[in-house]
């Protein structure tokens, strides 16, 4: 049930924050709006991670699912639509497949170190750990994008 809600966020919300990042690019209402909405899906990582860690009850997990569904509705499509605007025409196909590589390996080292986490310090450390490199990622993009 957990990821259905997870799923069905993501399949809701992704139109609609990509239609709104495109248009805030268009009109130049913020830097590149499809910087801000990756940003602010590295964000609402961070905010699912927490409620994650602090969920005493099954009805907070699934609100912490709901928010990773928000943080999947703002990244994913939004990172291809920025690799798009920023690799030359020439090379887009090598830089798509060098990212999905780069997500493919990050995934499995991901849950590598949530297992980690989790065998050291709970299902917390996992969450932590997550909110830890969300934090990174947020930092890095807000220094590099």
């Amino acid at each position: 049930m957990l990821m259905v809600a997870t799923n069905l966020m993501q399949s809701l919300l992704t139109y609609p924050l990509g239609v709104l990042a495109d248009r805030a690019d268009e009109n130049g209402a913020y830097e590149n709006g499809r910087k801000f909405i990756l940003l602010g899906g590295f964000g609402m990582m961070i905010v699912a991670d927490l409620v994650l860690v602090m969920a005493k009850s099954p009805w907070q997990v699934f609100l912490g699912y709901l928010a990773v569904g928000v943080h999947m509705s703002m990244t994913q499509a939004n990172m291809k639509a920025v690799l798009s605007a920023t690799l030359p025409p020439n090379v887009r196909g090598t830089g798509f497949a060098i990212s999905a590589l780069t997500q493919g390996v990050a995934l499995g080292a991901g849950n590598y170190m949530a297992g980690r986490l989790c065998d050291m310090w709970g299902s917390a450390g996992a969450f932590w750990g997550g909110g830890a490199f969300a934090t990174a990622a947020l930092g890095l993009g807000w220094l590099l994008l």
